[in-house]
């Protein structure tokens, strides 16, 4: 009796453990996620892509010198400046500029108008009228327009000119000071910082992508010309201009750079006192004509169209064209074989005047 006994318990706990197996074998079967003999699901790492950089510095678009992004996105100033000897002269802020337009008002004498980008100024003057030749250079660079009043026409362009901003000095003072040394008309000072100010109160925009030179890189010294001179006269047949208002550069080689005379005078910076250069003169020849029954002896100088442009960089002399296509296109300057002037990083100063006013004994 015992024997059969244990032989049943025996039978039981067998019977008991093939049913644990086959519990556990249905539990299994239906989650086959809990399973030990399938791989464990792989865990994809997601690394997320690194943003491209963005350089902080970047080359200046009027003058090619490195430039701090935020700066180069401002929209320039184009500021015109008396140039009357003596009084106005020498000028303040000139030596901060990025490129400088040089041309006939009336009476023989000229007139300046200075793009302020990369660099600020103090003190900026004095400053002068408008003219229409100058509010279409300025159209071109998408400039804030810094004048003191200015002829009927060139007041008439500027209203119909959608590129520019108008900052007439003499309308908004703030800012702006007169110079107790010196006579009006050719004693009104501001400054860059000044400018940009009653630009942002009158609810203009002050960023903007101004068109830009093309640039490369200055010659070493063994590969640069061996200039002497360039002398520039702003007389028409019609237009008389006086010798105070003739312009010399004397190439300096190891400097690499144009040093600017007016008159047999070095033309100095009133804030600095140096002698203002440039490492690009730029000549452009246009029509220059009086205007007919004009009571002040005022000139028309044709800034839309084109003609022939020289180019001193480096030493050497490159010839070329200019065209301007309408008031609101840019300056375009192209060498003689069709391929873009290139500036060297720098100061340019643009001399406007009729055709035979230059005279160049530059190297090759």
């Amino acid at each position: 009796m015992n024997a059969y006994r244990a032989e049943l318990q025996a039978v039981g706990l067998i019977l008991g453990i093939a049913l644990a197996a086959a519990f556990f074998a249905v539990i299994a079967s239906a989650s086959p996620g809990a399973s030990l003999t399938q791989p464990p699901t792989a865990v994809r790492t997601v690394v997320a892509a690194r943003p491209t950089a963005v350089p902080s510095v970047v080359p200046g678009p009027l003058d090619g010198l490195p430039t701090a992004r935020r700066t180069a996105a401002r929209r320039p100033l184009a500021v015109v400046l008396d140039n009357f000897y003596p009084d106005a002269r020498p000028q303040a802020g000139l030596a901060q500029a990025s490129v400088v337009f040089d041309a006939l008002t009336e009476g023989g004498i000229t007139r300046l108008m200075a793009l302020y980008l990369e660099h600020d100024a103090a003190r900026i003057g004095p400053i002068r009228s408008a003219r229409p030749y100058f509010v279409a250079w300025a159209a071109g660079f998408h400039a804030l327009f810094v004048h003191a009043g200015g002829a009927p026409a060139a007041l008439q362009l500027l209203r119909r000119t959608p590129t520019l901003a108008d900052v007439d000095a003499l309308q908004q003072r703030a800012g702006f000071t007169r110079a107790a040394n010196q006579p009006t008309p050719h004693d009104l000072y501001g400054s860059t910082a000044a400018s940009r100010a009653l630009a942002r109160q009158a609810g203009g925009r002050i960023t903007s992508t101004a068109p830009e030179f093309t640039f490369g890189r200055a010659a070493a010294l063994r590969s640069r010309g061996r200039a002497s001179s360039i002398q520039i006269t702003f007389s028409t047949p019609q237009v008389a201009s006086p010798p105070a208002y003739a312009v010399t550069y004397r190439y300096a080689r190891r400097r690499n750079v144009y040093l600017r005379s007016q008159g047999g005078i070095p033309f100095v910076d009133r804030a600095t006192g140096k002698q203002i250069g440039a490492q690009n003169v730029v000549v452009l020849n246009t029509r220059v004509a009086l205007i007919p029954n004009d009571p002040l002896g005022r000139v028309s100088v044709a800034a839309v169209g084109s003609g022939n442009a020289t180019l001193f960089e480096n030493g050497h002399t490159v010839k070329g064209t200019w065209s301007k296509a309408s008031t609101n296109d840019p300056l375009v300057l192209i060498r003689s074989d069709g391929s873009p002037m290139t500036l060297i990083p720098g100061a340019t100063w643009i001399e406007v005047v009729p055709p035979g006013g230059l005279n160049a004994a530059a190297g090759q």
